[in-house]
């Protein structure tokens, strides 16, 4: 399912310069977005396409960005709404407004603090809460530029000390013995290390 639409996205990403690098994460951490999607029985495949394309947006963002050299909250934040808008002129995606939601609000928060638009609790779609545990998830298990790659048992332990809080409630049992997962997810979260070498990591 949503092989058309993956393959456009694909195809997007990798006409920019950080492209190759940004579809690469996006793959792996849809992996896990697809396993919590299942545990918390939303649509699998949705929310496997909306990790593909929640961070559209970021390819226009200049390097020292990536880089956090200079931390510029307009444009990081900006990167939902543009990625959102960048959908929306999209034949394959302008159709589908439950994906457009999501990829809008996966920086929501449970507690009211996140991004763009300040939702709280289930103001923001379930699958945008999917989706942002999954992108925690991936990020923690990739490494940041101000953070090392953890395991995925830790990923795991820190969603669940923040559910209810930065994450939906039922977040804790939603990432429970991920690390038990298919095999997929370990492989998906064991590459941050490698991928944490690489100059364009996010």
């Amino acid at each position: 399912m949503f092989e058309y639409e993956e393959s456009e996205l694909r195809q997007w990403f990798l006409g920019f310069p950080r492209g190759d690098q940004l579809w690469r994460e996006a793959v792996d951490g849809a992996v896990i977005a697809r396993e919590i999607a299942r545990r918390a029985g939303e649509d699998e495949a949705l929310a496997r396409l909306a990790f593909l394309a929640r961070d559209v947006g970021k390819v226009f963002w200049p390097d020292w960005l990536f880089e956090r050299r200079v931390d510029d909250r307009a444009l990081l934040y900006g990167h939902v709404t543009v990625g959102v808008r960048t959908l929306e002129g999209m034949p394959a995606f302008a159709a589908m407004p439950r994906l457009l939601r999501v990829v809008q609000q996966h920086h929501e928060r449970w507690d009211g603090r996140g991004y763009p638009f300040g939702l709280a609790g289930p103001e923001a779609d379930r699958l945008a809460h999917v989706v942002a545990v999954a992108d925690a998830v991936a990020a923690m298990t990739r490494g940041r530029p101000w953070a090392p790659p953890v395991s995925l048992e830790r990923a795991a332990e820190v969603v669940a000390a923040e559910a209810g809080r930065q994450f939906h409630p039922d977040a804790g049992a939603w990432v429970r013995d991920l690390v038990r997962g298919p095999g997929p997810i370990q492989r998906a979260a064991g590459r941050g290390e490698t991928l944490r070498r690489l100059p364009s990591q996010l």
